[in-house]
């Protein structure tokens, strides 16, 4: 429809016009719009998350894992190589030296040590 660029070539340019924030002009709605977009920063609240690290798969440690988070066998199940957890987005998997971590809503996800370390820290 009167341009007869590939879509990757468009896109690299208006990724290039976005870039240095010039207007972009052509027979899109866009037109003539400058695509500056006002980003924001935002920081985690801070909120208190039980966790527990996934030391090994022996049985004692899954069983203390359940208790511990008060929970039936409907949100893990155990396999050879770590735990499928059940979460909100899916299953996930957690590995040995995962953590599993209750989030703010009851929900239960892995979370991976380097993650883990670079967000949280020990409140008691």
């Amino acid at each position: 429809m009167g341009n007869d660029l590939p879509l990757t070539v468009l896109v690299s340019q208006l990724v290039e016009k976005f870039a240095h924030n010039e207007k972009v002009v052509g027979s899109s709605p866009i037109e003539d719009t400058n695509l500056k977009t006002n980003f924001m920063k935002y920081r985690k609240k801070p909120v208190v998350i039980e966790a527990v690290k996934l030391e090994d798969l022996e049985i004692y440690t899954l069983v203390s894992i359940q208790k511990l988070f008060g929970l039936g066998k409907d949100i893990f199940e155990f396999k050879e190589d770590g735990l499928v957890i059940k979460t909100l987005e899916g299953n996930m998997k957690a590995s040995i030296g995962d953590w599993i971590i209750k989030g703010v809503q009851g929900e239960f996800y892995p979370c991976k040590p380097d993650i883990f370390e670079k967000t949280y820290e020990l409140v008691e």
